[in-house]
C-alpha cells in the first residue's frame, strides 16, 4: 500500500514536468531504478542525463572540481 502510494507521487510529479534530469552514476543500480519506474509509469518527459564524471575542462569547472 504504501508503495503504491509513493508511486502516485512520483507518477504525479513525473506527469507535471516537462523535463526530467538524470543525476545518477551512469550504468549503475540508481540508474536502472529510474528507467525502470520510467518505464513501469509510462512518463512522457523528456528525459536529459548529467554527467557525474565530467571530463571536459570547463565542465569541471561548472562543477567545480
Amino acid at each position: 500500500m504504501r508503495r503504491e502510494k509513493q508511486l502516485d507521487i512520483i507518477k504525479k510529479l513525473f506527469d507535471e514536468a516537462t523535463e526530467i534530469i538524470v543525476a545518477t552514476d551512469a550504468g549503475r543500480e540508481g540508474e536502472l531504478h529510474l528507467r525502470y519506474i520510467y518505464y513501469f509509469l509510462k512518463v512522457k518527459a523528456v528525459q536529459t542525463a548529467v554527467d557525474l564524471f565530467p571530463t571536459d575542462e570547463s565542465d569541471q569547472d561548472g562543477f567545480g572540481i
